[in-house]
């Protein structure tokens, strides 16, 4: 029956390509979990989805099969068509590049293969409400890049998504690993239409028509929480003034060392440092202090003052007042 249903296929693509000599030949090689299906009904299935999602016919080769784990089994399939060019699919990664297409290198999402495929019947639903597109496949990849051992998760589907996913994973800052932040950050992604499918490793993987840009900001160090806590609406109005929105104010990190943090999207312009600000102050209190009589001046003078924060200097002996200004 194999090679009866294999000569057919041979035929097929035979008269096919003399009929349309500028069709070329082409293939697409997958690693898919096998479901407890037999590899070739498993392949089959594939076959018939890729002629329906993209109108060209295939044949399909079984060309082998591993186990990963204690009894993970994942069958290497092999499908073969003719096209004038190759046929690429849109894909979702998740532990890839930053957005739908080939990545580079895949990191490691999932510590083990079974975790990576207890995600993948949720993330197909993901896949096909946000992309607008039906799932071809999907399967878990071992990570290619970074120093975690682990997976990688891929979504296929053809077509031009409605929605692509994006990864927000911050390492910029010293709050990065707080949780407070990590909440700040969704919360930013989802005022801004993003729509947050999975939260693992510190990374948040959403679905957006664009990459949202989130800042997440050490604004300034400061020796305990009440004295993040007096600033927190000036700078969330500084913010606010510079067209930010989905904004979060923190007080993270540990005491004498708190950080003034900013989530939100969008960008903070860098403070100002004029002339009529002194050098240091000698305590928080005398900082605060003279914001008014500075900003006072900057006004007289024509500035736009958005507002005023004062931050340990570093020499960590000291404080120093950063101001921001209105480009005007």
């Amino acid at each position: 029956m194999k090679l009866l249903v294999l000569g057919l296929s041979l035929c097929f693509f035979s008269s096919t390509w003399a009929a349309a000599p500028n069709l070329k030949p082409f293939s697409l090689r997958l690693e898919v979990p096998s479901k407890s299906e037999t590899c070739d009904l498993l392949a089959n299935e594939i076959g018939n989805r890729f002629t329906f999602q993209t109108g060209v016919g295939s044949r399909y080769a079984c060309t082998g099969s591993r186990t990963i784990g204690s009894n993970e089994t994942v069958y290497t399939i092999v499908l073969s068509y003719l096209a004038e060019n190759e046929i690429l699919p849109t894909q979702a990664i998740f532990g890839g590049s930053d957005s739908l297409g080939n990545p580079l290198s895949n990191i490691a999402v999932f510590a083990t293969y079974s975790d990576c495929l207890a995600q993948q019947n949720v993330q197909e639903v993901n896949f096909q409400k946000e992309t607008g597109l039906p799932v071809f496949v999907s399967y878990c990849e071992a990570a290619s890049a970074g120093f975690d051992q682990g997976y990688s998760l891929t979504v296929e589907g053809f077509g031009k998504a409605q929605r692509q996913l994006h990864i927000y994973s911050n390492v910029y800052s010293y709050s990065a690993n707080d949780s407070s932040v990590l909440t700040g950050v969704m919360k930013a992604i989802a005022s801004s239409g993003g729509d947050i499918v999975l939260n693992i490793k510190g990374q948040v993987f959403y679905y957006s028509e664009y990459n949202i840009h989130v800042t997440v900001s050490d604004v300034a160090r400061v020796a305990s929480e009440s004295e993040c806590q007096q600033q927190g609406s000036s700078l969330q109005s500084i913010a606010t003034s510079e067209s930010m929105n989905g904004l979060t104010v923190l007080c993270t990190g540990k005491t004498p060392d708190i950080y003034i943090t900013l989530v939100g999207v969008g960008g903070l312009s860098e403070p100002d440092s004029p002339e009529a600000i002194p050098t240091d102050y000698f305590s928080f209190a005398d900082c605060m202090a003279d914001r008014a009589r500075v900003g006072q001046n900057l006004s007289s003078d024509g500035a736009k003052v958005l507002g005023e924060i004062c931050g340990k200097s570093d020499d960590n002996k000291s404080y120093r007042m950063d101001v921001y200004l209105k480009n005007i």
